[in-house]
């Protein structure tokens, strides 16, 4: 269990904490964590850390000598911050993948918003789910087999022609060049890959594999997508070192953060207006806060001028329901609209999805 009080005596304070995480280790490979590689003094502090390998050393079958130990403690110390850092992110990591991904099914893949696929593929008889795309890897769990066949769905349907020629098998080469983030990003954001000065605009498709080859195209392609990362706040850590040299862990947790963010992007509805020109129309949108704490959002309005709102921020009581106005005053009449976004903002209390609707004359 957890240590609620350290003995007052250092010497025994590595001792007290490297069995409480051997206890933490056991529990997360009960629950499917592959913690093979991690040792667990390998979590502690620095001078507890060389104590534990101190303790081993002498312990163990083979003498050792004061020279020895000498030297063996320098090493210890010079590697603890990297042994540390890799034993805390691996731990992390698994931690992630059991109880985060383990959440990632192909029932909850296909009620995403923008997609749209069976849940599953029925074997004989209507049995047991059989698609070869989910099940049966011995490289990846169900949850991660689902991101690579969740990002495989919006490459193909953000191309033209629907054609794709390759398929999405791995979190590393394949999104080396940057193009499968923003086909990502042009299937959810479809808007932003439109017309000359947008972020997507002609980025290199994964189909023209010989311009990929090329380290400007890449990194352009990496450069767009990290605009857009920012321009949606989706600020999670990706730097553009980072995408050119992808590391699989690392691509896990970025393709795992857009496929909870991306489907919240995508519009609610459309809220259409009919008006004369030269008058003003005004329409409210009905905001609902069930939790008992209170939100807050930042807004956006993108798009036409014609539209227009009071107040760019917003908070809503909890278990209330608040009225946001938005006004239309056309001065054309061709048909125009605008895009409007509640980014949710973290003020302590809990963190609600972002909302997004299309407003049209």
């Amino acid at each position: 269990g957890k240590v609620k009080k350290l003995t007052t005596v250092k010497a025994d304070q590595w001792s007290q904490l490297n069995s409480q995480y051997k206890e933490l280790l056991l529990f997360m490979k009960q629950n499917g964590g592959l913690m093979a590689g991690v040792k667990s003094e390998n979590l502690l502090q620095r001078n507890q850390f060389v104590a534990a390998r101190e303790d081993e050393a002498m312990n163990g079958p083979v003498r050792v000598t004061a020279a020895q130990l000498k030297a063996r403690k320098a090493s210890w110390e010079s590697n603890h911050s990297q042994i540390n850092k890799e034993a805390w992110a691996t731990l992390m990591y698994q931690a992630i993948r059991v109880f985060v991904l383990g959440r990632v099914t192909p029932i909850g893949m296909s009620k995403l918003p923008g997609v749209l696929m069976p849940a599953t593929s029925k074997g004989k008889g209507g049995g047991k789910s059989i698609d070869s795309e989910l099940e049966g890897s011995n490289l990846y769990t169900l949850g991660e087999s689902c991101l690579l066949k969740w990002v495989s769905y919006h490459v193909k349907n953000s191309m033209s022609n629907g054609l794709m020629k390759k398929r999405i098998v791995n979190f590393e080469s394949d999104f080396a060049d940057g193009s499968v983030f923003c086909h990502i990003l042009a299937s959810h954001l479809p808007h932003l890959a439109k017309g000359e000065g947008q972020p997507l605009f002609e980025y290199t498709p994964c189909t023209e594999t010989s311009a990929l080859e090329k380290p400007d195209i890449r990194t352009a392609n990496c450069k767009k997508a990290l605009e857009v990362f920012k321009m949606c706040k989706m600020d999670f850590g990706a730097t553009l070192e980072g995408m050119l040299n992808p590391n699989a862990r690392q691509v896990v947790m970025w393709v795992l953060h857009l496929y909870q963010a991306l489907p919240q992007l995508i519009p609610k509805t459309s809220i259409d207006f009919t008006c004369t020109l030269g008058d003003t129309m005004k329409k409210s949108i009905a905001l609902t806060n069930p939790s008992s704490k209170p939100i807050s959002y930042v807004i956006t309005l993108e798009g036409c001028d014609d539209f227009s709102m009071e107040t760019d921020t917003i908070s809503l009581d909890p278990k209330s329901v608040t009225q946001f106005l938005v006004t239309l005053t056309p001065r054309f009449s061709k048909p125009q609209e605008a895009r409007l976004t509640f980014w949710s903002q973290k003020d302590g209390g809990p963190m609600a999805s972002n909302l997004v609707f299309l407003v049209k004359s």
